[in-house]
């Protein structure tokens, strides 16, 4: 996905719908921003995520939640936001995009790599509920990455 996502847009700066590590002071601000699938998989819409939502979320699991692993990528989440305008792009440096790890507690791009992931998926008949298992053990939350990782401190 790293490659399609720098062929489709190339490598030099973030574009709306990339998702990005918010920077503090604008978690701040505007609040936690997360991606939520609504009851149609095509409709996408971005709500203000509360400790609410995330108090229904366990109530919602039909299993316990998977330790360290699962929390992990709630307060990873907690960092995450889509790049929804050109001002908020121009606050961000390729260095700051992520790309998701797929599992069902993630949020995924709203461009055209959003819907390179879920294309992939469903070739293998899999969608992000897939990841939701019963079985703790078998539980996969995902995670995110960084686009680009600049080496720092390097010698020669």
């Amino acid at each position: 996905m790293a490659s399609e996502r720098i062929k489709q847009y190339g490598p030099t700066r973030p574009v709306v719908g990339d998702l990005v590590y918010a920077k503090q002071d604008t978690q701040a601000e505007a609040g936690i921003y997360y991606l939520a699938l609504s009851s149609s998989p095509e409709i996408l819409r971005i709500s203000s995520y509360t400790e609410k939502d995330e108090e229904k979320e366990e109530e919602e699991e039909e299993a316990p939640a998977n330790g360290e692993e699962e929390e992990a990528v709630r307060e990873e989440k907690g960092k995450v936001v889509v790049l929804s305008t050109e001002e908020e792009v121009a606050q961000y440096t390729i260095d700051d995009v992520v790309l998701p790890v797929p599992g069902y507690a993630v949020i995924y791009p709203t461009n055209r790599i959003g819907e390179c992931y879920h294309q992939l998926m469903a070739k293998d008949g899999i969608t992000t509920e897939t990841f939701r298992h019963k079985t703790r053990d078998f539980r996969l939350p995902g995670g995110y990455r960084r686009l680009i990782e600049r080496p720092m401190d390097l010698e020669w």
